[in-house]
This record gives structure tokens, sequence and C-alpha cells, in this order.
């Protein structure tokens, strides 16, 4: 039979689930920091299997601008980069089977930068492809690429004023009707939120909450939430669309009918 070669690339986590280093302290760390000051953080990677496996450790920004998709670009590329207050002690590390190493990072905030959220990506990349052969023939290398966002609160946490800015409503399938939602953060702080549906019929009787996960809306860009729902009758519902960003709650009305 004749053979194939892909070489994929995974960005977080292998979808084939053949990591063989995994990071097991989080892909988010948010610290406060203090102007002048230097804020100690650490990842904590674990080489699973039972070969040697050399990682390298890199910088990039993530952007998130309303109405494109996330992305990952040069460091010190958005403006409110940590790149340049943002070092690590080792960018290159060859882990023995199953040897667990811990990865620090310092965060160096000067004197007199303003108040609001700054955040960079740490991609921890494992160079050597794992190659596996699949039952039909092909052979698969996985080049496997964690993206660690590191955020930094500089000044009084403030909790964002979200706008919704889009809801379009699709079919997946039949059964399964999807709620896309764009939200944005109009503020100086990032939040973690999410997206609340609620459906009622034409008696006012509430029949379904409908929750996305939780999800990041950084300073000035856009998030997508996807609130999905089945079993529902056919018909047409009123509902309040909520988008809650851990302490105020930012509403709107939304008819949807089910054909």
């Amino acid at each position: 039979m004749k053979k194939y070669r892909f070489l994929l690339f995974f960005l977080l986590i292998s979808t084939l689930g053949m990591a063989r280093v995994t990071i097991i302290n989080g892909l988010t760390h948010i610290h406060s920091l203090k102007q002048g000051s230097t804020t100690k953080g650490q990842l904590i990677l674990r080489n699973d299997s039972k070969k040697e496996a050399r990682i390298v450790v890199y910088k990039q920004d993530l952007s998130a601008i309303c109405d494109k998709q996330i992305e990952y670009t040069e460091d010190g590329s958005q403006p409110k980069s940590l790149s340049k207050m943002l070092r690590t002690v080792v960018d290159e590390k060859v882990l023995i089977p199953q040897e667990e190493f811990v990865l620090p990072y310092l965060i160096d905030t000067p004197n007199q930068l303003e108040s609001g959220s700054y955040w960079s990506v740490l991609m921890v990349e494992v160079v050597d492809p794992i190659r596996e052969e699949q039952a039909n023939g092909l052979i698969v290398n996985a080049l496997v690429r964690y993206a660690v966002q590191i955020i930094g609160h500089i000044g009084t946490y403030q909790y964002p004023i979200l706008e919704i800015l889009k809801i379009n409503a699709k079919d997946l399938d039949k059964s399964i009707k999807t709620l896309e939602v764009q939200v944005k953060n109009t503020q100086l702080y990032m939040t973690t939120s999410k997206a609340i549906l609620e459906l009622y019929d034409t008696t006012g009787k509430k029949i379904k909450t409908v929750k996305s996960l939780d999800k990041k809306v950084y300073p000035n860009s856009c998030t997508q939430f996807e609130l999905q729902f089945t079993d529902i009758p056919k018909g047409k519902y009123a509902c309040i669309l909520l988008v809650d960003n851990g302490r105020d709650m930012f509403g709107s009305n939304v008819t949807i009918d089910i054909d």
C-alpha cells in the first residue's frame, strides 16, 4: 500500500492525543503586577513518553481584532504587549523520559506604566515530531505546540463594560441550533466571560437556559461566543441574551424562530 506523509501543526494540544510533553499547570497565567518590580511565574512541563523530548520556548503576541480570527503575531506587535517585560530563564531544554521540569519566567515591570491589562504568549514547542503509523498505512508526523497566555494587570482591577456587537443564528444540522455572539471589551482590563441565553415560550414560561464556554475578552478586542441548543419544539421564542463578566451582566433581547 502506498504511504503518504503529512505534517500536522497543532496549537495548544494534539487532537490525535499523541503529545509527549504536557503542561500540567494550565495554559493561562494571570499576575497582578507592581510598577518597578519583578514578578515570577512558572510553567510545569512533563515528558510522559519513553523517549527524550526537546522543547523550545519563544514569545508571540495574541491579537483578537473584531471580525477576524485570533492571530499569533510577532512579539511586541500589539499595543498592550507584555513581550518587552517578559523573559524566560530557559529557552531550550531536553526532557528525559518521565521528567517533570519547572520552566521559570520573569516579568520586569517598568515604572510609570499605564493601568490596564498587558498580555503575550509563550509558545512551547516540541521540536522533534511524533511519528506514528496508522492502521490505514498513513504515516502521521505531529508537531506539538502549546500557546500559554501570560497576562498581567497593572493598577486596581476594574471589571470592564462589555458590548454585544453582533448576533448571528445558524443551523449546524436539523437538530442543532447555534447562536454566535460577538462581544467587545471597551475598557482597560481583560475579563473572562460567558454568554447565557434564556428561551421563553409564548406564555412567558422559561423553557431552557444555555451557557457558552468561558472565554477571555481582551481590551479593545472582540471574542465570539457560541450557544448551541437542541430539542426545542418548533415556534417563535422571546429570548434574553446575557454576557456575564463575573460581576456584571450585559443583556439584549433576541427573537429566535425554530422551524
